[in-house]
């Protein structure tokens, strides 16, 4: 566990922020890792909570079989690019317009996965989470907040200790910089990104 200091502290305000004013679920990194005492993950090398994925999809396509909702995961999952920008896109556009694939049984044709609920937002799961380790291909890094609708990996925050006068909101997209080359598996998904001192704050895709 992380000791008390002011960067803490400042997770804890926009945590705060989610959770009372937008009423969105909150875990800790450290619980739902996957040594964790609530594990969500089976390895720490996975950025999407894929049990939550699934509990969604089951609500927003009833029609679909198991197989088919793992299907769509797969197809999710398994998308790659080696530009991680038109990466990012080509997910956008499954996130957006739902994952295609081809429905079970004797009339092979194509069905619509849809992923998030636009037209009825309570309809989703929110989900809050600070201090979510991810494994990159050297080192691990931990982004301060992971915002995930339906389990998917949305938007990331990088906060800064307003009181330490260089750690300002430039070195906080020098670090999102950092993150895009050690884990580029979480923004894959990532749509929105954040960086704040809780002086100011700035944001982007």
């Amino acid at each position: 566990m992380p000791k008390i200091t002011e960067q803490i502290l400042t997770e804890q305000a926009v945590i705060d922020w989610f959770r009372e004013d937008l009423n969105y679920e909150y875990k800790l990194g450290y619980d739902i890792a996957p040594d964790g005492i609530t594990p969500e993950r089976k390895d720490y090398k996975e950025v999407i909570l894929v049990e939550r994925l699934k509990r969604a999809i089951r609500r927003l396509n009833p029609s679909l079989s198991e197989k088919e909702i793992e299907k769509a995961i797969e197809k999710l999952i398994k998308t790659e690019h080696p530009d991680l920008e038109i990466l990012n896109r080509e997910v956008y556009e499954m996130i957006v317009k739902g994952v295609v694939i081809e429905k079970e049984g004797k009339e092979k044709r194509a069905e619509i996965v849809k992923l998030i609920d636009f037209e009825n937002p309570l309809n989703n799961e929110f989900l809050i989470v600070n201090q979510f380790a991810v494994q990159g291909v050297e080192r691990v890094r931990r982004p301060d907040i992971v915002i995930f609708v339906n389990g998917l990996p949305i938007a990331i925050f990088e906060l800064k200790n307003p009181l330490i006068e260089e750690a300002d909101i430039y070195t906080a997209y020098e670090q999102i910089q950092d993150y895009k080359k050690d884990i580029p598996e979480i923004f894959k998904y990532n749509q929105i990104i954040v960086i704040s001192d809780l002086m100011s704050a700035k944001y982007g895709t």
